[in-house]
């Protein structure tokens, strides 16, 4: 979890011919200083899923995509919103005095989404036809 807070605003779940249809939506952050959020949302649609026996072992079998994205939110107590010159004053902060930060917080999310998706990849024991 890497200390991300962890929200699932949508689960469905429809039964059809084909086989079972899920479609999950899970979104995280996790403040990583007073000033910056990191933020990675997952979303997983499986379809065509059906169960199956393998060598007298109940399995499940379907399509799976799985879609990781993510970002880094500066500003997320919105300090530098309330006028023109803040927002201006915010924009040179972000450009001149903090650029370095900001692009090494990206690369850290970057490397967190790429575990996640790896972890993702592994606990499916996915299987390319």
């Amino acid at each position: 979890s890497e200390g991300y807070d962890v929200l699932e605003p949508s689960y469905k779940h429809k039964v059809g011919g084909d086989g079972a249809e899920i479609d999950i939506k899970m979104v995280s952050d996790r403040k990583a200083t007073h000033y910056a959020k990191f933020k990675i949302n997952v979303e997983l649609k499986i379809s065509d899923m059906k169960d199956v026996e393998v060598e007298k072992v109940k399995m499940q079998q379907g399509r799976v995509q799985a879609t990781v994205s993510g970002g880094v939110e500066l500003d997320y107590q919105k300090s530098f919103e309330s006028n023109a010159f803040l927002k201006g004053l915010r924009d040179f902060y972000h450009r001149f005095i903090i650029k370095t930060t900001v692009d090494d917080s990206y690369a850290s999310v970057h490397g967190s989404m790429f575990k996640l998706q790896r972890y993702i990849r592994d606990q499916l024991q996915f299987e390319a036809k």
